[in-house]
């Protein structure tokens, strides 16, 4: 499915590929026909999710109707915005808000590779606006489920906004679930453990975001799923001397990484501690930017890639990425 560049699903042009997720592919699309009209403006850029339902399960069709119908819901500055979707040739496109500054993942690595991190107001303004699209589906009792810095993108005019919705849940009237789902790098306690949980699940990722956001590097990182788990599940916090922030900013982090759930603050809680100045007191730091030696950060992390050399570190990247995708499946 990474050839379809050219291809038309009703008035989208498939133009250019640009990722595969766990799911499907998503392709830089315009639409051909409408000057405007309801679901968008005729040469506008526009990314297309594309999922084959080629020999698909009543499952796979349930997951695939699940994303369209929260997607539909959606409607917060925050959030990438959903215009329209269509199945046709045993595929379903969906037509999202293009984001043209790319992923939080993608702008964590291009600091990486400068030896800085985010500063301090960079790292706090990109927290509260990825906090606000949280607190806006937990208000609407959606959990996301795979919260990650892939799924978080850069939008117009750097509007950061969460994507991927493609295993969120609503929460029923029973709230409590336990399906193992999501991220390896970013699963709860409780989901690793396949035990109940809510959307305090949501938070628990967050919080190993804001490690990655603020140190470059992984909060957990280890070579199997067992290894992970132990770590995880005995509440072994990752170093966290790396954190070049206010000491508030890294309590806040491993506050969002507690073991047990109800120990984490709700999003709530975490825009009221950021946005009340009383509250929480920016460091003060002579330097515009903040660099981080990336021998120093790397051994500070006990966890993060320790001993590797770049091959390996390649190889044990392509590990976790074939276990998400099976974790996901």
């Amino acid at each position: 499915m990474e050839n379809l560049a050219g291809k038309e699903y009703g008035d989208c042009a498939l133009v250019e590929f640009m990722n595969k997720g766990s799911f499907g592919f998503v392709y830089k699309a315009r639409l051909t026909d409408k000057e405007t009209g309801s679901t968008g403006y005729k040469g506008e850029i526009y990314a297309a999710k594309i999922l084959s339902l080629e020999n698909a399960t009543d499952r796979h069709r349930e997951l695939v109707n699940r994303e369209i119908n929260i997607l539909q819901q959606l409607d917060h500055p925050n959030v990438v915005h959903y215009q329209y979707h269509i199945v046709a040739d045993k595929i379903a496109c969906i037509v999202m808000e293009y984001c043209s500054g790319g992923t939080l993942f993608q702008h964590i690595g291009a600091l990486k590779r400068d030896n800085k991190v985010m500063d301090e107001e960079e790292f706090v303004s990109t927290l509260i606006q990825i906090a606000k699209g949280v607190e806006f589906l937990h208000d609407n009792a959606i959990i996301h489920r795979d919260l990650k810095t892939k799924n978080m993108y850069t939008g117009d005019k750097k509007v950061i906004k969460i994507g991927d919705f493609g295993v969120a849940k609503l929460i029923s009237n029973s709230p409590k679930m336990s399906v193992l789902v999501g991220t390896p790098y970013y699963l709860s306690p409780e989901i690793l453990e396949e035990k109940p949980y809510d959307e305090k699940t949501d938070i628990w990722s967050l919080g190993c975001s804001c490690y990655e956001m603020a140190t470059g590097n992984y909060a957990f990182h280890l070579d199997t799923m067992e290894a992970l788990k132990e770590a995880v599940c005995k509440g072994k916090l990752p170093e966290s001397p790396a954190i070049p922030y206010n000491d508030d900013i890294e309590n806040l982090i491993k506050q969002m990484l507690s073991k047990v759930s109800a120990d984490r603050p709700t999003i709530k809680q975490i825009l009221k501690f950021l946005q009340e100045p009383q509250t929480y007191k920016p460091k003060r730091n002579d330097s515009s930017s903040q660099k981080v030696s990336r021998s120093e950060s790397t051994e500070s992390n006990v966890y993060f890639y320790k001993g590797m050399d770049e091959k390996m570190k390649k190889k044990n990247r392509k590990f976790w990425e074939k276990e998400s995708e099976k974790l996901q499946k």
